[in-house]
């Protein structure tokens, strides 16, 4: 591979020494970037070979890697978490300097789906609701429907990914601004007069001036007088430069608000096994925040920005970005960082999503609206914050002729009695991923899912804990859960947690949930539902 810039040319090789079924030879050469690099694995193992020299740093979405010498050869070594999707890699150079961009394409583990089932999960959550996949995983993945929700790390993607370009648009815009004109008065000698208007006129009628008019013989007095004329002159303080202050002023603005709240979550960070850290991220994100913000001040004090008077947004100002292509540009990029939500061609936006094993939850939680909705047709469903004053994440909440149906995405059962919600744990605090409530005038039943991204029959055994620790401890005022159930991507070994006799008879089992399956909910689901609710 030859990186090239600032003077700077090397070839060499990066090894990786990974699974041999994971499709990289012992030495497989890194493209830069637009081009993509396959057959990375979530929880492999890799080693990417240090250029000659001192000072090198590979960077994984900002986090430096590990430096490692292993039989006199220095490398870097990189080891993918729990996520899958497409990782941006920097080579940053001693003084800083980004010297190569790389993507490199994460696939699941082998434990786990295929890449065209994973990519299928997240195509599903898309299309019901993109802000179930904003995470803080380096895997990043295109967005582009419409949301109401957005999140710090949405904000920080899309500042990311535009704000060089905006900055060239706004540089190109000082090169060529728009000038107005406007008029002003102003007092001249008689002799360097060239128009006058009717104000003139009016004026000179009063003044010693007069006798020049009516031929009379000139005095030194109406020589030197001065007459009030108009003047026509160009100025930077129209109404298309006020519009684009008023957006880079908003940039950085932003730019400030990020920079506080990302200091703020890295002091309150806990270490979690499955979640990459955000420590290790913050000084070159910080570092590119702060280049923003000096950016952004530097563009205010070149003109045209400069000598804007007043920074707002108008129809006329917006009139007159948009018959500019410089303007409409800048302004276009500056407005791809600033709106909300997400929405606009699928595409347009690359997002950090949520580690692999939270998409599948998520996509168990698009899954069981679907079919709830279709199992209860004759029921009203609607989107809810807090339902029955229960903490979740996620809700739906289904009004009927004959009780109440409410769906809660990683809801908080609070440790003890608790006044303040009506679910509880009768031992520490606990978080399942799912839950369906069932409300009539005269019973209440309540089932849990939780949501296991495996499918190995060792890994589904060790986890059972949890759905026995479910059916043991939550409760809904009085009432115990009907079943607690692992959700898992395919059924590998273990039959008899899968049987309906063993689960009736104890409360617990597995159900796999299939992507790429044509039902949209596994028998064994739908039949729980309906009989709970019948």
């Amino acid at each position: 591979m030859r990186i090239s810039g600032g003077g700077f040319p090397a070839e060499y090789l990066l090894p990786v020494s990974s699974e041999k079924d994971v499709g990289l030879t012992p030495t497989s050469p890194l493209q830069p970037a637009p081009a993509e690099n396959l057959g990375f694995c979530e929880l492999g193992s890799y080693r990417i070979g240090v250029p000659p020299g001192p000072g090198w740093e590979f960077r994984i979405d900002d986090a430096p890697l590990r430096r490692v010498v292993s039989d006199g050869e220095s490398f870097f070594e990189w080891e993918p978490g729990f996520y899958a999707g497409e990782v941006t890699a920097e080579l940053v150079s001693a003084s800083g300097r980004t010297i190569e961009r790389y993507l490199l394409d994460v696939s699941p583990s082998k434990a786990k789906l295929g890449r065209e089932l994973f990519r299928s999960m997240i195509n599903e959550i898309r299309e019901a609701c993109p802000s179930l996949l904003f995470g803080e995983e380096p895997a990043q993945d295109q967005l582009g429907h419409e949301g109401d929700e957005e999140k710090l790390i949405v904000k920080f993607a899309r500042l990311r990914g535009h704000a060089e370009e905006m900055f060239r648009a706004f540089e190109a815009v000082s090169e060529r601004p728009i000038r107005s004109l406007r008029s002003r008065r102003e007092e001249m000698a008689i002799r360097s007069v060239r128009r006058a208007d009717q104000t003139t006129v009016l004026n000179v009628l009063r003044s010693p001036a007069f006798g020049l008019l009516t031929g009379a013989s000139p005095t030194p007095a109406a020589l030197g007088a001065r007459l009030d004329v108009p003047q026509v002159e160009q100025h930077l303080d129209g109404d298309a430069n006020r519009c684009l202050t008023r957006m880079l002023e908003l940039v950085r603005q932003r730019c400030r608000e990020m920079r506080a709240r990302m200091g703020q979550l890295v002091e309150c960070e806990r270490s979690e096994e499955t979640r990459t850290a955000l420590e290790p991220r913050w000084p070159a994100r910080r570092a590119f925040l702060d280049d923003t913000l000096r950016r952004c001040d530097e563009a205010l004090h070149r003109l045209p920005f400069a000598e804007v008077t007043h920074a707002t947004i108008s129809a006329a100002g917006l009139n007159g970005v948009a018959a500019n292509p410089d303007y409409a540009r800048a302004h276009g990029l500056a407005w791809r960082i600033l709106r909300p939500g997400v929405g606009g061609e699928l595409g347009e936006d690359r997002m950090w999503i949520s580690p692999t094993w939270e998409v599948f939850e998520s996509w168990c939680y698009v899954r069981l609206v679907k079919g709830l909705q279709r199992l209860f047709p004759d029921v009203r469903w609607r989107e809810t914050k807090r339902p029955l004053n229960i903490t979740v994440d996620y809700a739906m909440e289904g009004e009927g002729p004959d009780g109440r149906i409410i769906l809660l995405f990683q809801p908080r059962f609070p440790r003890g009695d608790t006044s303040s919600s009506p679910v509880r744990s009768v031992s520490r605090e606990m978080r399942p991923d799912l839950v369906v409530l069932f409300e009539r005038p005269d019973n209440r039943r309540f089932l849990v899912f939780d949501a296991k991204y495996s499918q190995s029959a060792s890994a589904v055994l060790q986890q059972m804990d949890t759905a026995h620790l479910y059916h043991d401890a939550l409760r809904w005022g009085e009432r115990r859960c009907e079943i607690s159930l692992l959700l898992v991507p395919a059924a590998e070994g273990s039959p008899w947690l899968r049987e309906h006799a063993f689960q009736d008879s104890e409360g617990v089992g597995v159900v796999a949930m299939e992507p790429g399956s044509p039902g949209l909910l596994p028998a064994r689901i739908e039949e729980l539902l309906a009989t709970s609710f019948p």
